[in-house]
């Protein structure tokens, strides 16, 4: 039997959810870079076509921009696989931290994402977080798209079905919505605890010259 452990009890742990953090925004804003260029080229392309069949000159701004479209894509999907790892990564830390290594690993480590909010912080802060609370409803929804493309499916296409399966342009792509559920679930974290600080916790690169980025 032991006790809970403050949170800023004396100690030593290792942990890389700071450093998802900083990685989720710093490739969120080369998404926004590459969205730029790819918005500039698009423009461009149909500026020099002007007189061409609609249908010719999609398919041409499609087939000129591909690469731009997968880089963008790209770095939307890293930024958010890194968002909602620095997010689990902060729960296991604060977990570990608080009930020990072996306790947590034994008994939360392995629960869904929901399911561990929840008993680590009615463990440790005596909150109890309603099934349909705000905050679990978009974190269900953040990890339910994270497992979504982590554990890729194949889909049989038939020509009824076939509109279902069009990526959709990467500019349309959910990726600031993603990000404003992420920072309202690490306010809510944050807030159980007085003894987390999240500016110390949550912290975004400051490259030389720049402003904070990834800033909406």
């Amino acid at each position: 039997m032991s006790k809970i452990l403050n949170y800023n009890c004396e100690g030593m742990w290792i942990a890389n959810y700071k450093s998802y953090y900083a990685w989720a925004y710093y490739e969120l804003e080369l998404f926004d870079i590459f969205i730029k260029k790819l918005i500039l080229k698009e423009k461009n392309i149909r500026a020099k076509n002007v007189e061409a069949n609609q249908d010719d000159l999609e398919s041409l701004v499609l087939y000129e921009t591909k690469d731009l479209q997968n880089v963008a894509y790209m770095h939307a999907i890293t930024s958010f696989l890194y968002l909602c790892m620095s997010i689990e990564g902060f729960l296991n830390f604060y977990g570990t931290r608080r009930l020990s290594e072996k306790y947590y690993k034994r008994n939360i480590e392995k629960m869904r994402i929901t399911e561990k909010l929840s008993n680590i912080f009615l463990s440790c802060c005596s909150v109890v977080i309603d099934p349909d609370d705000v905050m679990l409803i978009k974190l269900r929804k953040l990890f339910d798209v994270r497992n979504s493309l982590v554990h890729p499916k194949t889909k049989e296409i038939a020509q009824k079905n076939m509109n279902n399966f069009i990526q959709a342009h990467p500019a349309r792509y959910k990726i600031k919505e993603y990000f404003k559920d992420g920072e309202c679930i690490i306010d809510m974290i944050c807030g159980f605890d007085p003894s987390i600080d999240k500016d110390f916790e949550f912290q975004r690169f400051k490259p030389a010259g720049k402003k904070e980025i990834g800033t909406f």
